[in-house]
């Protein structure tokens, strides 16, 4: 062919994609995002959309509103926790997102009797707080709490928890933060879970606005370290996202597969996005060929790997009936049953703002056998439909019990350090696979995991654990499928270095009006999350840190103005396992300074002590270019998210005092970590 006519087929070519309509993505556009078979639901057919009920669903009912109760009830979401079942939803007096709105929950031991329900919050003067669903490392249950305040435009939010080790004495509120040690300013979906590995998973609808983004964390607890994963949403309103509460499973392959809400394509089905890397990157929302009303849904795996889809399906804005489509393949699905239809859905009882029929926002947990989905019924009654898992199977059951697992652990080997954080690592070498794993500390259960059944191929799971003090710990485990249960080997660990590290005091030579900064510096060892310095027996600055043991940590307190005479200064790191102490830095007066010798002979950094690795501690002109701009960039990130959790003295008249042969002044004016 001639260079002319390839030119001239080039410009073809280019003019027919300049000119071809532009389309929303598609299934076709990427990774494969799932489908239903063609004729599985038949959205004609309102009452039961042409599907059979599940042969052994029950319904049974948590809460029902009296005329003296209150009549909003909304957002239910399930959390099983030291061998209870945890229901969490809104309630108000008659409205949706009402001032009066608060958080409530109830708990029950067989999934059919259900507690009173009991409030984990009070009314908001500033806005409302919402249901933000649980999570647990099977030693502590959070609850997330979404906090819409009334001022924030365009409409958003943020997210606090709160936690229990007994599920009926909580703590105070504190902000949900990411990885920056900042707080994240974005609403939590409720369906945060766990892969395999123990990394968590969720979306939060971040600010401003709503716009939703998967964020996921390796802190075993939920509450710290979440990351935003690499994610674009379709174009839609500077307000919202076009994709809004996801949920999301995974597949036999181990890509996770997030479904999504089209609030804004005109669309009545389903988008979806793939990740193959644990959620850190993902691939465009497609849209999909699954029904949905345009509502909240879930979606999660079977014991045996099998994908499911909770929702209403309905191809319209009918929330009714309620209804669970499952996979083998986590692609294709093309079995669906449902587990509540238009026939037994009860009238409503009483009027509110935004109350409409039908089984809305439901969320699912599987627990003893069963696949619960809880939802608000008519937006008024807290109720749940569950269905043995053995009628929704898809993979085939295992052929015999599982095989001996075999457990380890990396305490020592992934900080250098004996400390409180560690991870528990599950081998099934050889063997029938497990459909779920449970490990016990010390005889009492810690965490649960769902497992992918793979037949005999080699299975692996990690536990991290957290926040132990010194001791020894032992670990053991079971793998459990239909044929049995097989206990693990066990695995002792030793932790001797889990409270922080001793912190040393210095002091700099003083500025010319007196002031002069006291440093609290962590060189090396296991990090704290908290620092306070005393003066005597009183604190005068205290604040948070962020933990990243090994590497080094300090604190800074600036002290101006204090009469003549002597003082003492002290500074406590500490951390969930316990508090270390300083040694005291004792300070005496000294009459004058001169400005003009205050530096001569130079001025000296503080000494390395003996045996601390110069290259953690002193980047200096070993370090390259990049580690002093990383170190310097941190500095500024850390001061500036310590600020708010700081606290100090009121101001007063500049003194200037020596402390041992170092300067120093004498108000405290502000502090906060550097070099974390």
């Amino acid at each position: 062919m001639t260079p002319t006519r390839l030119t001239a087929l080039a410009l073809a070519v280019l003019l027919a994609l300049s000119t071809a309509p532009a389309h929303a993505a598609t299934a076709d556009d990427g990774p494969l995002v799932p489908k239903v078979t063609d004729g599985l639901i038949d959205t004609a057919d309102t009452g039961t959309l042409g599907l059979e009920r599940a042969a052994r669903a029950e319904t049974i009912t948590v809460f029902a509103p009296g005329d003296d109760d209150l009549k909003y009830n909304h957002g239910v979401v399930l959390m099983p926790f030291k061998g209870r079942l945890y229901a969490q939803w809104q309630s108000s007096a008659v409205d949706e997102d009402a001032p009066d709105t608060i958080v409530t929950y109830a708990t029950s031991a067989d999934g059919k009797t259900w507690s009173d329900p009991a409030p984990l919050t009070t009314p908001r003067t500033d806005g409302y707080t919402s249901s933000g669903g649980w999570w647990t490392d099977g030693k502590t249950l959070v609850a997330y709490l979404n906090v819409w305040p009334r001022a924030l435009t365009p409409r958003g939010g943020h997210t606090e928890y709160v936690t229990s080790t007994d599920g009926r004495s909580w703590s105070s509120p504190k902000r949900v933060t990411g990885a920056d040690g900042q707080p994240v300013d974005g609403i939590i979906e409720q369906d945060v879970k766990a892969l395999p590995g123990g990394r968590v998973l969720t979306a939060f609808h971040v600010q401003p606005g709503l716009f939703v983004k998967p964020y996921y964390t390796d802190d075993p607890l939920g509450v710290s370290g979440w990351t935003q994963g690499r994610f674009d949403n379709q174009p839609n309103t500077p307000k919202m996202s076009r994709e809004l509460e996801p949920s999301w499973y995974r597949r036999p392959d181990g890509s996770v597969v997030m479904v999504f809400r089209d609030q804004g394509g005109g669309t009545y089905r389903k988008l979806a996005a793939v990740s193959t890397d644990d959620g850190a990157t993902w691939s465009p929302s497609a849209e999909t060929n699954v029904p949905d009303s345009r509502t909240k849904q879930s979606a999660g795996n079977l014991p045996d790997g099998t994908a499911y889809l909770v929702g209403n399906p309905t191809g319209a804005r009918n929330r009714f009936p309620l209804s669970v489509l499952t996979s083998a393949d986590g692609v294709t699905f093309d079995a669906a049953y449902n587990l509540r239809t238009a026939e037994d859905l009860q009238p409503r009882r009483y009027e509110g703002l935004y109350k409409s029929a039908g089984y809305s926002y439901p969320k699912s947990i599987v627990w003893d056998g069963f696949l619960y989905a809880a939802y608000g019924t008519n937006k008024e009654d807290v109720q749940l439909s569950r269905v043995p898992v053995a009628d929704l199977a898809r993979r085939g059951g295992p052929a015999a019990v599982p095989g001996r697992g075999v457990l380890s652990h990396d305490n020592g080997w992934d900080t250098g350090l004996l400390d409180g954080d560690y991870r528990v690592t599950m081998n099934l070498w050889r063997g029938e696979n497990g459909s779920s794993f449970r490990l016990y500390e010390n005889g009492e259960p810690i965490a649960a995991r769902d497992l992918a059944h793979g037949g005999t191929a080699p299975q692996s799971v990690t536990i991290p654990v957290t926040g132990r003090t010194n001791g020894s710990y032992v670990y053991t485990g079971e793998l459990v499928n239909s044929k049995g249960v097989t206990a693990t080997t066990s695995v002792t660990v030793k932790v001797t270095q889990a409270s922080p590290a001793t912190p040393v005091l210095s002091a700099a030579a003083p500025g010319r009006d007196g002031s002069v900064r006291v440093t609290a510096d962590l060189w090396w060892g296991t990090n704290a999350t908290s620092y306070r310095f005393l003066e005597g027996t009183s604190v005068v600055a205290e604040g948070t840190l962020v933990a990243r043991t090994p590497g080094a940590q300090a604190a800074v307190l600036d002290v101006t103005g204090r009469a003549p005479g002597s003082y003492t200064f002290v500074a406590e790191f500490g951390n969930a396992a316990g508090t270390t102490r300083s040694a005291p830095l004792t300070s005496t007066e000294i009459s004058t300074m001169s400005p003009g010798t205050r530096k001569r002979g130079g001025s000296k950094p503080r000494p390395t002590p003996a045996g601390v690795p110069v290259a953690i501690t002193s980047p200096g002109s070993r370090a390259t270019a990049a580690e002093i701009v990383s170190i310097s960039v941190g500095i500024g990130k850390i001061r500036s998210a310590s600020g708010a959790s700081c606290r100090s003295s009121p101001l007063t008249r500049v003194r200037t005092r020596r402390p041992d042969t170092s300067p120093i002044s004498s108000r405290v004016t502000r502090q906060g970590p550097i070099g974390q």
